[in-house]
């Protein structure tokens, strides 16, 4: 009878194939968990791009909604140095319908601020006004992300020939944010 030592020497090869495939297997099962990890971290980078464009799109709706607010209400502008308003007020226009914070995310709110009067510019003539005005927009997701914008502008004076006084009404220029 063949002792142990002897049987095992004479049968080297036997166990390498499952040797081999047990390795192969295991590479391959951590070559699909990485895989799938990066799959998921992917899919949280693309979620969060998207929550932070909403949300930046919202605060910059609500900036061109201010200009358009100030371009429809500034005789009333002039008056009031500060006017809040918000995504749910814009729907209709003043309807007191919705309050703010009420609306579907992503909402917006605005600051809209008359400045005042600015110096006239080359080539306006001698006691012209420029009305400048600010609009600070806050754009909220459904998540509390938040982003800011803002911009600055101002009237375009009116060209008049022959009048001291001009009776139109000046266009608003283009904005800076």
């Amino acid at each position: 009878m063949k002792s142990l030592k002897e049987r095992i020497l004479s049968h080297k090869e036997e166990g390498a194939a499952l040797v081999t495939a047990i390795i192969v297997l295991t590479a391959i099962e951590l070559l699909g968990f990485a895989l799938t990890t990066m799959s998921q971290l992917d899919m949280s980078i693309s979620r969060n791009m998207i929550k932070n464009e909403e949300t930046s799109y919202a605060a910059e709706q609500g900036v061109l909604l201010g200009i358009a607010y100030v371009d429809k209400n500034r005789d009333s502008m002039k008056v009031k140095y500060q006017v809040p308003i918000c995504s749910a007020q814009t729907r209709g226009w003043g309807s007191t319908n919705y309050t703010c914070g009420s609306d579907a995310y992503p909402q917006w709110s605005d600051t809209i601020t008359w400045t005042g009067i600015a110096p006239p510019s080359s080539g306006m003539g001698p006691g012209t006004k420029k009305n400048t005005y600010s609009v600070h927009s806050k754009g909220v997701g459904e998540d509390g992300l938040a982003r800011f914008q803002w911009a600055e502008f101002s009237e375009i004076a009116p060209r008049c020939k022959g009048y001291t006084t001009c009776k139109q009404k000046g266009k608003l220029a283009t904005a800076s944010y």
